[in-house]
């Protein structure tokens, strides 16, 4: 997740949550994972608020929610907001301090549901009406946003330019338009084997 100075790297080593902040400016890194705690289980998601970034994960007891401040490197631990009925968080998204959260249900469906991080956390209000069972492709969807949106960032900030697709030449020059007897002596010459309407 990138907060316009640092791109925040979340993920899972040795059954660890591991967290760090990339800072292409100065090209340092720095490891943030004893920020989180030990049981927080598997990060798989991470969101820029503006303030805050928003994890979410999957725990020893379901699913995981966090938040990490940078500015005085800060973490609260929001598991306890969590509906018991949440397995695994899979995606966060933000606007502003409202943070959406998807996850699988105990029962195997998905879920939808947000949670503020304005002042105290909370409340969590789960949006289970939004969306039916066969719901999986909007789970996809927002990861593989997520996931582009992120290498867009990294992208640009690396410098690298865009990658431009070109139509090649054709194979042959262009004969004008109109009939036969207007062209040149000569300019069919080449085109003798074809019908005379063959480029028109």
């Amino acid at each position: 997740a990138w907060s316009g100075e640092s791109l925040l790297i979340a993920g899972t080593g040795e059954g660890q949550p591991l967290l760090g902040a990339w800072r292409p400016s100065e090209e340092t890194y720095e490891d943030l994972s004893q920020e989180v705690p030990e049981d927080f289980g598997m990060i798989t998601a991470v969101a820029w608020t503006g303030d805050a970034y928003a994890i979410g994960g999957l725990g020893p007891d379901g699913a995981a929610l966090g938040a990490y401040y940078p500015t005085n490197h800060t973490f609260v631990d929001l598991r306890a907001l969590a509906p018991l009925a949440y397995a695994a968080v899979t995606a966060v998204a933000s606007r502003g301090n409202e943070v959406l959260v998807v996850s699988m249900l105990v029962s195997s469906n998905p879920s939808i549901g947000v949670m503020t991080l304005e002042g105290i956390p909370g409340p969590f209000a789960g949006l289970p009406a939004i969306i039916g069972e066969p719901a999986g492709a909007i789970i996809l969807g927002l990861s593989v946003a997520l996931a582009v949106a992120v290498g867009y960032v990294v992208g640009r900030r690396t410098g690298r330019p865009p990658r431009v697709q070109t139509a090649p030449p054709p194979p042959y020059p262009e004969i004008p338009t109109g009939h036969p007897e207007e062209f040149p002596p000569g300019y069919l010459d080449e085109y003798e084997t074809r019908p005379y309407w063959y480029n028109w």
